[in-house]
């Protein structure tokens, strides 16, 4: 595999990954937000029952949970796993052109430009 071609395929299963902690991070800032409130605001709002605060709280939370992606985060990592398992096939194709047929190198090179498509375009 050139130089270019590793460094590129390099970035993107570093961007995959760091996506994914990313969102982790930010799921993980958000439920701690979440816990706080739900401790926090009984406190602030003695005068309202709890049952009332309860279902506001719940539903807040559940909903906001619902807008992070907690799938998204074992996608991208996926992805970038998918990414890694690529890397031998690549290499071992630009060191022996002939262990492969021409047609099969390149529906080998499809499918992997396809990948990396995919995993570009998500």
């Amino acid at each position: 595999m050139t130089q270019t071609n590793e460094v590129f395929l390099e970035q993107l299963i570093k961007n995959q990954y760091k996506a994914a902690q990313e969102m982790a991070v930010a799921t993980t800032i958000y439920v701690m937000l979440a816990v706080l409130a739900l401790l926090g605001l009984p406190i602030l709002f003695q005068g309202v029952p709890f049952d009332k605060l309860a279902g506001l709280l719940g539903g807040s939370i559940f909903s906001g949970l619902g807008y992070t992606p907690a799938k998204e985060i074992l996608d991208r990592r996926e992805r970038a796993r998918n990414l890694e398992a690529t890397r031998p096939l690549l290499q071992e194709i630009q060191k022996s052109d002939t262990a492969l047929s021409l047609d099969e190198q390149q529906k080998i090179k499809e499918g992997l430009l396809k990948l990396i498509e995919k995993t570009v375009s998500n």
